[in-house]
């Protein structure tokens, strides 16, 4: 992962890690660790499932520094959570996987992964960009104009998919 909301700044910077939204939390004992909790450990837990594999090497990079923490498969999260995340895959990864909607015409070339697009307009970042504050959010990063936006809100922001919910 690639944090853009800290991404001039230490993965394990303490204004991200007293973030309620920020993905890594740090324990009683000073440990950081991905939160259990975020979406980003399903996703991990979904994968390794799929891919059938005892552990992966979750890893966040700033421009500031690296985290890093080997994961193992969680069978009980995977047990309580199966249907969630079939139902994920069925009304969101597969439709995607099915309409192509993130590939690029191959006459063209790829100047960004799929983990470099972002918002409704499926594009890289520019410009300013805001934070869904709605930790379910599947798209999470928004440009400002799209979103017409001129400046930041005061308080949370949700996107408008997640203002539908």
């Amino acid at each position: 992962k690639c944090t853009y909301k800290y991404r001039n700044e230490s993965p394990t910077c303490p204004e991200a890690l007293a973030d309620k939204n920020y993905f890594l939390k740090k324990d009683q004992s000073g440990k950081v660790s991905l939160d259990i909790k975020h979406k980003y450990h399903a996703q991990v837990q979904a994968q390794l499932s799929i891919c059938e594999r005892p552990y992966c090497d979750f890893i966040c990079w700033t421009t500031e520094g690296i985290f890093v923490q080997r994961i193992a498969k969680d069978e009980d999260f995977l047990s309580k959570h199966l249907p969630q995340l079939k139902r994920y895959f069925i009304e969101y990864l597969l439709p995607e996987i099915l309409t192509h909607r993130l590939l690029v015409s191959s006459e063209e070339p790829c100047s960004a992964s799929i983990n470099d697009v972002y918002c409704l307009c499926r594009k890289e970042e520019y410009g300013e960009m805001i934070a869904c504050d709605n930790s379910s959010c599947t798209v999470e990063w928004f440009h400002m104009d799209c979103v017409k936006l001129n400046k930041a809100p005061k308080g949370k922001w949700f996107c408008p998919t997640c203002r539908k919910k």
